[in-house]
């Protein structure tokens, strides 16, 4: 698990190949989403994203 960064994704793909497993932590995931959002909609999408 990884937090998205490109590089490090690269890395992971050029050491293990095409076949390396990697998924995005969802923490981080969710965080990088609420801040492109408007501050009013935040706590309903935070809401969803928690069930």
């Amino acid at each position: 698990m990884i937090d998205g960064a490109k590089e490090l994704r690269r890395a992971i793909r050029d050491i293990f190949g095409e076949a390396a497993l990697v998924q995005r932590c969802q923490v981080h995931k969710l965080r990088n989403v609420l801040e492109h959002l408007p501050e009013q909609v935040r706590p309903s999408v935070r809401r969803v994203q928690n069930q």
